[in-house]
């Protein structure tokens, strides 16, 4: 069959949307009723409501869609989409059949068209996959490429309307763009694209519209501000103790930890509140609806029902996949039945009025009929039989009777009922006549954003961000500590305070010691003396370096008379203790008495194995008054690297020191 111009289609959507008009929506009319027993197929049960609709212009919208959409308007969509194609079209909108194939027709389309016997275009829409189904007869329309394309182009869950309106698209596009599009579908795919990244899914995270996200949002920036100002405090407390000044190390601190963190909540507060708010954080209308009766946003579908039920008290839908064998037995049972009995055997679906829940279903059923009774619903979950039922203004026990009745395992929906009745005629009685409960709305609306984050903020900024920079503190701590051993590569920097410190223990445990009776072998009691003679003056780093020099040394001769104690100490670092091996001189340790130039220079075990690049990453460092860190060689008109600490010369050292404390100068 040719397709139409444009033209001509643009023409035939309002005729096409009049007649409906005109004739009173007759996608909507209702089927005939159909005896208990005889089974109908859902391509005769559409194919029926197709008899009477416009010759190559029939959508069926199922009434079971009413929960989510408003059966007219998406009629109306569907018409105007596939009303530009250009060709007959006969589309079914509806959850059923299911794609459940133990239990429907594999091939609902094929048998609908062979019953319908018009060629043209024939689509199922379906909520759970968008085109379910699509098929051409006598028409040359691109099918499968388009349902392939609008299948890869829109995301789960799109609403109908769209569906129809991206795959009416699709079939009218021309061939070379959906090839293109065809290709980029299948491209996407095989790369994975339609998988999100990790860092996609961590920004997806942070979306303040989530149900988590603030909350995530708070974690992430909280958890580092923490670490960072814990981090920052620990190094704060650290040089203030080496003798850096506080109100210096303080302002350091605060501006390079606070500064950062403040400026990261406030953007995580902006974040927070530009962010549009999510379908969880709006008010959803079905809430509302569900609240009272008759809890349900459409009652199409059980107006349909109770019209054709009229005094009956079995209803079967024409669209269930059960078997029905038995069914009229037990219709006339229930015409018996004291207290009244009805019920219905129904497909459910969530996108129908009561979101799938036959419960929510039951409520609405009963305030719409108004009569009291027990109402059930026999519906299927997966193949089995299921059974729900509720007690309305009865002496009843609804509860205790489909408990009994869920204990056997009916076979179909006949066995089911006969098990329904055959538990009300044995008595569930309750204690009075009471009616259950509305259905629980269980409400969806997340909690103010800026709660949930403060409360994550708080939790991370002064707990997890705390033990992490104390955690990280430490190692960077333990690193520093492990590359500052003597003999490491690294870690010659060593703060007044701390030489300030170590002098005074060493300095008060030598005058202990001799105090005690402890003599010292000739030459080195002046250096003793000189030692506790610079401490009471106002020594500066080099001074105290030279102290600790010359009190271990007094130290070491007075544990062991026989040591070797005179000798040069390590000229990396004094501090590593006397110079028991030697090596060529390097540049930087290259110096000697009077500036004249080394051949070899004392050090200790330690740096003399390391090469000499490691070993001079180990010199020996001091803050000098400006408070720039220089090596301690560098003043080699200082009585102490002159005469190597004693280890050239001492009594002139020594004379030399005495006269600066006596002259009030600490070096």
């Amino acid at each position: 069959m040719p397709v139409l111009p444009r033209r001509h289609r643009l023409l035939l959507v309002p005729a096409v949307l009049a007649a409906l008009a005109a004739t009173g929506a007759p996608a909507l009319a209702e089927p005939g009723p159909a005896s208990y027993e005889t089974r109908v197929t859902p391509a005769e049960h559409y194919a029926s409501r197709m008899a009477d609709l416009p010759e190559g212009a029939a959508v069926v919208v199922d009434d079971a869609l009413a929960g989510e959409y408003d059966l007219a308007v998406l009629e109306a969509d569907i018409h105007r989409s596939f009303g530009e194609v250009g060709v007959p079209y006969h589309v079914v909108a509806g959850p059923f059949p299911e794609s459940l194939e133990s239990l429907w027709e594999p091939d609902m389309l094929t048998a609908l068209h062979d019953r319908v016997g018009a060629d043209g275009l024939y689509v199922h829409l379906r909520p759970d996959s968008g085109v379910a189904g699509a098929q051409a007869y006598g028409v040359d329309l691109p099918v499968d490429l388009a349902d392939q394309v609008t299948r890869g182009e829109l995301e789960y869950g799109t609403p109908l309307g769209e569906v129809a309106a991206a795959f009416a698209d699709a079939l009218t596009a021309p061939e070379a763009d959906l090839l293109t599009r065809s290709d980029a579908v299948v491209a996407a795919r095989e790369a994975g694209e339609d998988t999100p990244s990790g860092w996609e899914e961590f920004v997806d995270d942070l979306d303040p519209a989530r149900s988590v996200g603030p909350e995530n949002l708070g974690l992430v920036v909280g958890g580092p501000a923490g670490a960072l100002v814990t981090m920052g405090a620990v190094w704060a407390i650290l040089r203030v103790r080496r003798g850096a000044g506080a109100r210096s190390t303080v302002l350091v601190a605060a501006l390079v930890t606070l500064v950062p963190s403040a400026a990261a909540v406030a953007w995580a507060l902006a974040h927070l509140n530009g962010a549009p708010p999510g379908p969880q954080e709006l008010p959803d209308p079905l809430e509302e609806v569900r609240a009272e009766a008759p809890y349900v946003a459409s009652t199409a579908r059980i107006e349909r029902i109770v019209r054709e039920m009229g005094d009956d008290r079995l209803y079967v839908d024409p669209l269930t996949p059960l078997p029905r064998d038995g069914l009229a037995e037990a219709a006339t049972r229930l015409e018996e039945a004291s207290p009244p009995v009805r019920a219905v055997v129904l497909p459910m679906a969530e996108s129908d009025e009561s979101a799938g829940d036959p419960y929510v279903f039951l409520h609405a059923w009963h305030h719409t009929l108004g009569e009291d009774g027990v109402y059930a619903v026999v519906g299927h979950d997966f193949e089995a039989v299921s059974v729900d039922l509720l007690a309305f203004g009865v002496p009843v026990d609804g509860y205790s009777l489909q408990a009994q009745v869920r204990e056997e395992e009916a076979p179909d929906p006949a066995a089911a009922l006969d098990t329904l009745l055959r538990e009300v005629e044995r008595g569930h009685p309750a204690d009075e006549d009471a009616s259950p409960a509305p259905p629980a709305v269980e409400s969806t609306l997340l909690e103010p954003r800026l709660p949930r984050f403060t409360e994550s903020l708080l939790l991370a900024l002064l707990l997890v961000g705390p033990v992490v920079g104390a955690f990280a503190a430490g190692i960077v701590w333990c690193v520093a500590a492990l590359l500052g051993r003597p003999g490491a590569s690294a870690g010659g920097r060593v703060a007044t305070a701390s030489l300030r410190r170590r002098a005074e223990r060493e300095v008060a445990a030598l005058a202990g010691e001799l105090s005690a009776g402890g003599a010292l072998p000739d030459g080195l009691m002046p250096q003793a003396e000189a030692a506790l003679m610079v401490m009471e003056g106002e020594p500066d780093a080099l001074d105290l370096v030279g102290v600790l020099v010359l009190a271990r040394r007094a130290r070491a001769a007075l544990a062991d008379p026989g040591a070797p104690v005179h000798g040069a100490p390590c000229r990396v670092d004094p501090l590593h203790g006397p110079g028991t091996a030697d090596a060529p001189a390097t540049s930087g340790l290259a110096r000697g008495r009077d500036g004249a130039r080394a051949e070899r220079t004392a050090l200790c075990e330690a740096c003399a194995a390391l090469p000499d690049d490691r070993r001079m990453l180990g010199l020996l460092h001091l803050r000098g008054p400006d408070g720039v860190w220089r090596p301690y060689l560098h003043r080699s008109d200082r009585v102490w690297i002159r005469h190597r600490f004693g280890a050239h010369d001492p009594a002139r050292m020594t004379e030399a020191l005495l006269g600066e404390v006596e002259r009030g100068r600490a070096g």
